[in-house]
């Protein structure tokens, strides 16, 4: 008989989530994500600079479609971020999306 306590869904990951946080520059970043469902992560950017500002920003991010160069410009954008900012959030959700769902294409950095 199987254990009751295992609800894992054969080729689903098992909840996860993880946070990233580094400093850059004057900010910091706190990344938080966990899988939604195999198709998806949600996650969450908080960026707080040394005056203890903080703004969060809440997305899902679509494996299938999204990359994290597109999704690091749409906050650029939103944000008003710097360049420098910008790819260590792409660096930080690169790690987190390999870390969720190593198989995805997503984490790609360069632009070809």
């Amino acid at each position: 008989s199987s254990s009751p306590t295992s609800h894992h869904i054969c080729g689903s990951p098992p909840p996860v989530e993880l946070l990233k946080v580094a400093v850059a520059e004057m900010n910091t970043f706190k990344l938080t994500g966990s899988m939604k469902d195999k198709d998806s992560i949600t996650m969450a950017l908080q960026i707080a600079d040394l005056g203890g500002e903080a703004k969060r920003i809440d997305f899902v991010f679509l494996l299938q479609t999204d990359t994290v160069l597109s999704v690091t410009e749409e906050m650029v954008n939103e944000l008003e971020l710097s360049a420098g900012d910008a790819a260590f959030i792409a660096e930080l959700m690169a790690e987190l999306i390999s870390q969720l769902a190593p198989d995805s294409k997503a984490t790609v950095l360069c632009q070809r």
